[in-house]
Parts: structure tokens; C-alpha cells; sequence
């Protein structure tokens, strides 16, 4: 993608933020041959660098949080009372895709 842009001779500016899998060797190395600089977002900057972060990812990665802690909450209040060990079930995909269209 930045290899292929009009002017590579230009540098670019990449904000990056704190994923390891950003900050490889290879992705490192790749950045210098295609004259990408990478620059790590400032702590406490997400909101303002990263404004997706903020607005859909943080209120869509609460919303499925809740649904999962409900499930587990009502997993334990069915076995409560029980003498056999407790056995997590995880969700079935049709609940996991109904929990993302809700969200």
C-alpha cells in the first residue's frame, strides 16, 4: 500500500498504535524501504489519534463485555446449589452474532 503510493520519494508519517504486531522486525524493516516512518501514538492520545477507538470500538467491545458477563452470571446461577463441578459454556455463534447486531 505505501510502496505503491504516487510519490514514494515523499516520506510518510505513519501513527501506529501499541499492537505488537506493529512493531516487528519485518514490519519495521518494511516501513524504512518504503521511506514509512512510524510513529508510536502518545499515551493517552487514542481519543484524539485514533477517534474510531473511541467511538465505535470502546462502546462495541463494552456492549459485547456485558452480554458475555450476563451469560456467565446466569451459567452460575443455574449450577448454583449443584454437587458437580461447574462446566463454562461458551456461546454459540448464533448468540455471538446476535450480540454484535445488537451492539
Amino acid at each position: 500500500m505505501f510502496g505503491d503510493r504516487p510519490r514514494p520519494w515523499q516520506p510518510v508519517i505513519l501513527l501506529v498504535d501499541a499492537f505488537s504486531g506493529h512493531w516487528t522486525p519485518a514490519v519495521k524493516d518494511y516501513a524504512i524501504a518504503v521511506e514509512v516512518h512510524l510513529m508510536p501514538v502518545p499515551p493517552s492520545c487514542t481519543v484524539t489519534c485514533q477517534p474510531a477507538d473511541t467511538v465505535w470500538n470502546r462502546p462495541f467491545k463494552a456492549y459485547l463485555r456485558g452480554e458475555w458477563v450476563a451469560m456467565i452470571r446466569h451459567q452460575l446461577q443455574d449450577h448454583e446449589g449443584s454437587t458437580s463441578a461447574f462446566e463454562f459454556k461458551p456461546p454459540k455463534r448464533p448468540t455471538l452474532c446476535e450480540w454484535v447486531r445488537t451492539s
